[in-house]
């Protein structure tokens, strides 16, 4: 096998508040495994996080590569915010 037939991996850094992990993974993985795992890390209940790269809401179906991801790229993680209203 060369060089060239390895998918190559990209590190993501998750960040919540003042805590951050960095996770590497191939790029044509869906993120739902690195939402598990932050959720994990972070102490969160599953699904109570959303999570945002360069303004955008990632779901867990998409991938790096389809969401355009760089080595090293930042993903934002905060917590859900559901109902609520204006006093």
């Amino acid at each position: 096998m060369s060089d060239e037939d390895v998918k190559p991996k990209i590190g993501v850094t998750v960040s919540c508040g003042q805590e951050s992990v960095t996770i590497q993974m191939k790029a044509n993985t869906p993120f739902k495994k690195v939402f598990e795992a932050a959720e994990k890390r972070f102490n969160k209940q599953p699904g109570t996080l959303r999570f945002i790269h360069d303004g955008n809401r990632l779901q867990p179906s998409d991938t790096p590569a389809g969401v355009g991801m760089e080595d090293e790229d930042v993903i934002e993680a905060h917590l859900e915010q559901l109902g609520g209203s204006a006093i």
